[in-house]
Parts: C-alpha cells; sequence; structure tokens
C-alpha cells in the first residue's frame, strides 16, 4: 500500500466479453489512487523496537526478514503448528505498479504458486475514497477467482477510509465496485476497512483536524452499509499508533468491538514475543507484522505478511466462511 500520485490507466473488464480485456478507463467512472505503501506509511508513525532483542529472540522466525514459506513453516527449527499466513496486495505489490501493461504472472505475482509458499488468505485493496479503485484490484481478484486447487489462498478485498468524503459514501463506491466484478461471494473473506493515515503528495495525514468522533463515525457508516450488503461482519484494520496519534478514547474505540481487529504493529520485540500492542480491552484476530516479506517463487516486491493463531476451524469461523 509505495509513494507518489498513480497516472497510468487502469485494468477493466469488457462487458459481454469472454476475457479480460487491458483497456484506457472512463476516468469519470473510476480514477487510479493516489497512495502510499503501508511500509512508506510507517517508517514515519510506527514506534521503534522497545528493547534490545535477546540472540534467541532475534532468531525467531517473525522476527528476522520473513520468507514464504520456508519461516511460515518453521520457527527456531521446529515445525509450525496453528498459525495461518496471509499477504495483501495492492498495484505497490506488483513490478508495474502505475499499471501501464497487463498483469505478467511470470514477471509479477503468480497467484498459484502461493499456496504452495504457505499463503492461505489473500487480501486485495479495491477502493480509496470515492471513484477511487486500485488499478489492480481487477486482475488480482479474478487471477484468485480462478484458482481451482483444493489448497488455493481464500481472497478477500479492502477499502482505504479517507477524510475527505462521508463514510457511507464511499461504502457505496466500493460495493460499487464489488457489483461490476461479480458482486460478493459467500466463500470469500469478509471485507476489511483500512484506517490509517491519509497521506497524499501535498498532506501528511488529512485526518488531522477532525475529530475522533467523527473518525469513528465515518468508519461505522462504511462498517454497517457494507455488513449489509456483503452478508459478512466486516474486519477493521488499524494500528495502535494511529489511535493513539488521533486521541481515539476507551468510549470511541467501544463503538468498533463488534468487528474484529486487524493490527498493524512491525516492532521487532513484539515480533520476538509473537504478540502484538493493541488497544486496551481489544483481541487481535489478524495481526500485520512486516511490510518486507518475500516469496521464494515469483515476484521480487517486498509484500505486507500477516499472521493468524489457532486452528483452521477457528479461522473459518473467523472469516464467516460457508460451511465452517
Amino acid at each position: 500500500m509505495k509513494s507518489g500520485m498513480l497516472v497510468a490507466m487502469c485494468v477493466t473488464l469488457l462487458a459481454g466479453s469472454t476475457a479480460a480485456t487491458w483497456v484506457r478507463s472512463d476516468p469519470t467512472e473510476w480514477q487510479n489512487t493516489e497512495d502510499y505503501s503501508r511500509g512508506q506509511l510507517f517508517e514515519e508513525h510506527l514506534v521503534a523496537t522497545a528493547a534490545p532483542l535477546s540472540s534467541a529472540d532475534r532468531s525467531k522466525a517473525l522476527n528476522g526478514p520473513f520468507e514464504f514459506p520456508k519461516n511460515a513453516a518453521t520457527d527456531g527449527g521446529r515445525p509450525r503448528t496453528n498459525a495461518i499466513f496471509g499477504i495483501d496486495v495492492s498495484h505497490w505489490s506488483s513490478v508495474d505498479p502505475q499499471c501501464k501493461a497487463k498483469l505478467d504472472p511470470s514477471k509479477d505475482i503468480d497467484f498459484s504458486t502461493l499456496s504452495g509458499q504457505r499463503i492461505r488468505f489473500v487480501y486485495v485493496k479495491a477502493t480509496q475514497d470515492v471513484n477511487f479503485r486500485d488499478c489492480r484490484f481487477a486482475e488480482y481478484w479474478s487471477a484468485l477467482g480462478a484458482l481451482t486447487s483444493k489448497s488455493r489462498p481464500l481472497r478477500g478485498a479492502y477499502h482505504f477510509l479517507t477524510a475527505t468524503t462521508p463514510g457511507h459514501d464511499q461504502a457505496l463506491s466500493y460495493v460499487r465496485l464489488r457489483a461490476q466484478l461479480g458482486g460478493f461471494d459467500k466463500a470469500e473473506l469478509p471485507s476489511v476497512l483500512d484506517l490509517e493515515w491519509d497521506k497524499t503528495s501535498t498532506n501528511p495525514d488529512r485526518w488531522v483536524g477532525t475529530k475522533s468522533d467523527a473518525i469513528v463515525d465515518a468508519a461505522i457508516d462504511w462498517l454497517t452499509y457494507v455488513a449489509k450488503q456483503s452478508g459478512k461482519n466486516p474486519i477493521v484494520y488499524t494500528s495502535k499508533e494511529f489511535l493513539r496519534e488521533h486521541n481515539f478514547t476507551a468510549a470511541q474505540l467501544d463503538r468498533l468491538k463488534p468487528y474484529h481487529l486487524w493490527i498493524a504493529d512491525y516492532s521487532q520485540t513484539r515480533r520476538a514475543i509473537e504478540q502484538p500492542s493493541v488497544p486496551a480491552g481489544f483481541a487481535w484476530a489478524l495481526w500485520q507484522f512486516t511490510a518486507a516479506s518475500k516469496l521464494s517463487i515469483g515476484s521480487p516486491k517486498p509484500l505486507d505478511a500477516s499472521i493468524f493463531k489457532g486452528t483452521d476451524a477457528e479461522f473459518a469461523d473467523l472469516m464467516q466462511i460457508a460451511g465452517s
């Protein structure tokens, strides 16, 4: 989620055609997002390591450079159990982040290789604000949906909430794009609301000056509408640092408790003990612990990686997957 304004035109599916075709999109319909990668956002905002690490802590799989599948399979030489790993992707995950050409799996992410690399789920950026969509969303979403293996990664979509438009309007935009690409599927993961610094090329964070009550209102409006339209309770992605910087009170955070928490925490100390820092009174469902994981097969780009700790049945229950 890398710095700079996108200027390339998006991928779109031609109505009535039998295959995806690379065409220029109508800018009055959808525009490309102007956004920043998570790595760039968190370089400025995430809290540094709290204390020196012991040699044992430094050797733990989550703490060092994380590579799939090696570090997802073992920890300190021991097989890892009750740990489900996933990634989230956007145009920044592509070797061609401006989407100047059609996605090429031989040079970019080959989703058919992910299950063999112990990646069990993939979240894809769909929209931001209103009328902005990620220029790789249609291709990523289609590629994941076309996988037929029983071990294929589950897919889910997320929306980046901005400060400039009402949350309900942003929910309408997200649902509109999802409808254009086939609608919601009972087998997909719950939608995610990405609640973090709203940085642009001219503004370090457009949430500054907005009261925390208003931020929560916007988030709740999005979550409520998407829950109704998708049939699944969405998940909230955020970080403790974002909530602290914007002065969220316990009462305001309580309003978000009906929704599971996907926490971002890249602290080396927290990675060493495999326990992220979360707001008081909250439990984490997913933990994004790095923006710099690597695939052993395929794209060389660094990827956001997350972990769920629990059994397959518990994961299916959390993700409200049909048949769980």
